[in-house]
């Protein structure tokens, strides 16, 4: 499909991010931005300057699908599956939240603990606002904003590492028996 279609030529920049690890192990993706998708016949779904990710080194790849959406892309619609006739219909939702934007930091965390609320650094992007404020892979996240990260979700937890372009995030990691202060300042990086 990629090569089909020349989607990789009308890329800029793609940025290759962990999306998630599993048990068959961490999946990568290629983010970028991309100009313009339509989807359907009558190009009933039209989408333009959205983060999309596209699978890299072989994670995902089947012949069996041209791509897979995501909960991100699906919660903007209601989606109706007609059996009978093979399709399925996207109804644009109501005050649906804008595409999701890409992660700001350079940070992948991973949730750990029995209730999930111990972030670790999993990966960071060289030359990324977190690399560049020395936050470490084997951190662990303690703070967010002067809000105890115990009390977050990773969910709320990476929300705020995509809040916006120039923010600035303050973190307290954990290091070791060190608890140090950072300050992430977030940047578009897709």
């Amino acid at each position: 499909f990629m090569a089909r279609n020349k989607v990789a030529a009308a890329l800029s920049h793609p940025v290759r991010a962990t999306l998630g690890a599993g048990v068959g192990g961490e999946t990568r993706y290629d983010f970028a931005r991309v100009p313009l998708l339509e989807i359907g016949p009558a190009r009933e779904v039209r989408l333009q300057n959205f983060v999309a990710g596209f699978s890299a080194e072989g994670t995902l790849g089947s012949s069996m699908y041209d791509a897979l959406l995501g909960a991100g892309f699906l919660q903007r619609y209601r989606v109706i599956f007609d059996y009978a006739r093979s399709r399925m219909i996207l109804e644009p939702r109501a005050g649906a939240a804008a595409s999701a934007e890409f992660d700001m930091s350079g940070l992948y965390v991973t949730a750990n603990g029995a209730d999930l609320r111990k972030f670790i650094v999993y990966r960071i992007m060289p030359g990324s606002p977190a690399s560049n404020a020395d936050i470490r892979v084997g951190d662990e996240i303690t703070s967010v904003d002067g809000r105890a990260s115990s009390s977050m979700t990773l969910s709320a937890l990476r929300d705020v590492l995509r809040s916006g372009p120039s923010r600035i995030v303050r973190v307290e990691v954990a290091r070791g028996r060190e608890h140090i202060a950072k300050q992430i300042q977030l940047r578009i990086l897709v």
